[in-house]
């Protein structure tokens, strides 16, 4: 398996903030790849708040994941990556900021379709005390429930991506970076929500390290 990204077939690298000003910031280390198949790719988060955040990324671009969640391609990737990441760090939790346009404020300045996998405890009690009007559902009900509105999409996976049983929230105006407020919040680092004002790299190349032997 290759370790480079076709600059020819992954839009997110030429399109989206990966690839800026003429430069391809994979390069760097911190944006390391850490697993990939012909139609995705694994990379750690910049900015994590916990070691072992993840980010699962189509290399066909799209603004978001809500159509590719019943994709077996997306599901055999996705669980490979949860597995690992269950092995060594835990229980897994995964969200989406799903935007329906590029330069939207819910892209959270990612101009690219991506999920979060992070392993961390459950954040549905935490989820229930925020006035949202959550809708229950699995991952594949998410295309037909949103339309074209933009929205917010939690779940926890349990050893793999089986369609997993989820909420999703339809938002009525952009929202930028809300599932990092609530995680920040819950660690009582609220300031350190913001990867774009806290691009901190330690946890990020702790996580690269550790993952890729596995892949």
């Amino acid at each position: 398996m290759s370790s480079k990204i076709n600059l020819q077939t992954c839009e997110y690298a030429r399109k989206s903030s990966i690839f800026q000003d003429n430069q391809l910031i994979l390069q760097k280390p911190e944006n390391k790849i850490i697993a990939e198949t012909n139609d995705y790719f694994a990379i750690s988060s910049v900015g994590a708040l916990v070691e072992g955040w993840t980010l699962i990324v189509p290399k066909k671009h799209c603004c978001s994941m809500k159509a590719l969640y019943s994709e077996k391609q997306f599901a055999e990737f996705t669980s490979n990556v949860i597995e690992v990441l269950e092995k060594c760090y835990g229980p897994v939790i995964a969200f989406e900021h799903g935007p329906n346009r590029e330069g939207s404020a819910t892209s959270c300045g990612t101009n690219h379709a991506h999920i979060h996998l992070v392993p961390y405890h459950s954040l549905i009690q935490k989820l229930d005390t925020i006035e949202f009007d959550w809708q229950i559902c699995t991952a594949s009900q998410v295309d037909a429930l949103v339309g074209n509105n933009e929205y917010l999409f939690y779940c926890e996976p349990i050893r793999k991506w089986d369609n997993p049983n989820g909420r999703v929230h339809i938002l009525k105006e952009p929202i930028s970076q809300f599932f990092r407020k609530v995680i920040a919040e819950d660690q009582g680092n609220i300031e350190k929500y913001n990867y774009k004002t806290n691009p901190d790299t330690t946890l990020t190349l702790k996580t690269i390290k550790n993952l890729q032997t596995f892949f």
